[in-house]
């Protein structure tokens, strides 16, 4: 009885009573303590209760099976991790029959969609999302370890992988650099690649995506994968820069179709970053390039504007990310009305007031098509960036400038290694046998 009090003394020290946080005498032998948002009380009643005043149940033998004897370092985390702790007769225990669960359950994929595949997308809850993987991928070389990330806040990190065909090397330096991360909490992926890749300012080196059926077929080639409890997504590592331009669809399609998507990709992504800088320096320092005809056209243009080309550019850019960000923020019953309607009336209006040009307009329009056509945001969002660096060094030099910037991403990109593998390396993967697997389907 002495040690049950002062047990109880020493838990009271660890657990801050509140109006969330209870503690409940059930008798002089048995207390428990809960967080009651984190328990569902009807298995708090059916699981602890009832079994401890029936007198029939001998509860001894009974929460064995359902809890587990922690220390008093554990009492803290445990209570948070919706358990149950309880001093039975001296003992400390913490019983996980009462965890509320409240997660969302596999829904269709809103994120990421695709015309042919899987449905289904990855949930918050880092346990589901494991079942999930396994469902996709039912291999018993699958290998799941845990850990976790963050000082203040704990959050659950899993990589899987399949043991015979993972990079061991990559893995190990995955392995390494998540259990050397020091922050107070980390509750999104892209924040744990931040914490992992090293001074990391624009081009993403994790792909992350929300399709079970693409991570399997991505751990099939040899990828691991992060998944962070909290996070409806999945991180998957080492991968190329092609791997971004790659849709899921493309593999439901004959390889000439495919090849073509995966090409017209490529050509989105190179005129959404140098389309606007393109315009600046032709009307500012390139018009020979052009015929004379559509040169004389792009000056009718631009006759009335009174700004400069650059800050013109500048504008209806800034315009467009406005547009952009409110379709995401406002509520989606009128957000796509408001901003189709105001994309519209401000183009019109900022043509008539002699503000922009009519061609502007159209390379603007075309500027942000071409990056909606990126499959994943991992790399639209970057492109959006990218552009503006091209518009800098195009308002500086013509055309001149823009192959320079062109030159430094590229040499930039082909510098960066991803855990160990070469970022951008195509030259060492073109080869006769390659191709050939290409148009046979083992590879894409």
């Amino acid at each position: 009885m002495e040690s049950h009090r002062v047990l109880m003394q020493e838990i009271d020290k660890f657990i801050n009573i509140d109006s969330d946080t209870k503690k409940v005498e059930l008798d002089d032998f048995f207390v428990i303590y809960f967080v009651q948002s984190l328990i569902e009380k009807s298995a708090l009643t059916e699981n602890i209760k009832m079994p401890y005043f029936n007198k029939d149940l001998n509860f001894n033998s009974y929460i064995r099976s359902i809890s587990t004897e922690i220390t008093l370092e554990e009492v803290s985390k445990s209570i948070t991790e919706g358990n149950v702790i309880a001093i039975y007769k001296g003992t400390l225990r913490s019983i996980n029959v009462c965890v509320r669960k409240n997660y969302r359950e596999v829904q269709q994929n809103i994120k990421e969609s695709s015309f042919q595949g899987s449905l289904e997308e990855f949930v918050e809850e880092i346990t589901l999302n494991i079942g999930l993987l396994r469902r996709y991928y039912p291999s018993s070389n699958l290998i799941v370890k845990e850990t976790e990330v963050g000082e203040l806040i704990k959050s659950r990190v899993a990589i899987i992988y399949d043991e015979e065909k993972v990079d061991k090397s990559s893995l190990n330096f995955i392995e390494k650099s998540i259990s050397e991360v020091r922050a107070p909490a980390i509750q999104t992926l892209r924040e744990l690649e931040q914490h992992i890749v090293k001074r990391q300012w624009l081009i993403p080196r994790i792909f992350i995506t929300y399709r079970p059926d693409r991570v399997a077929r991505l751990m099939a080639k040899g990828k691991a994968v992060i998944l962070l409890n909290g996070t409806n997504g999945a991180g998957v590592a080492p991968v190329t820069f092609h791997e971004y331009f790659v849709a899921v669809d493309d593999y439901y399609l004959f390889p000439i179709p495919a090849f073509m998507l995966i090409v017209l990709r490529y050509i989105a992504f190179i005129l959404s970053i140098t389309l606007p800088a393109i315009y600046v320096a032709v009307t500012s320092y390139n018009p020979e390039i052009f015929r004379v005809q559509l040169a004389l056209s792009i000056t009718e243009s631009r006759s009335g504007v009174t700004y400069p080309s650059y800050l013109e550019v500048l504008f209806m850019l800034a315009m467009i990310e406005f547009l952009i960000e409110a379709s995401i923020r406002l509520p989606k019953t009128i957000g796509q009305a408001a901003t189709t309607v105001g994309g519209l009336i401000l183009g019109q209006a900022a043509s008539e007031a002699q503000l922009v040009s009519n061609i502007l307009i159209i390379i603007v329009a075309a500027t942000a098509i071409t990056n909606f056509c990126m499959p994943t945001t991992c790399i639209s969002i970057p492109a959006r960036a990218l552009k503006y660096i091209v518009v800098l060094f195009g308002s500086l030099a013509g055309l001149y400038g823009i192959f320079v910037a062109l030159l430094a991403l590229t040499v930039y990109a082909f510098s960066l290694y991803n855990f160990n593998i070469p970022y951008l390396n195509p030259l060492d993967a073109i080869s006769i046998k390659n191709l050939r697997d290409f148009f046979r389907r083992s590879e894409l």
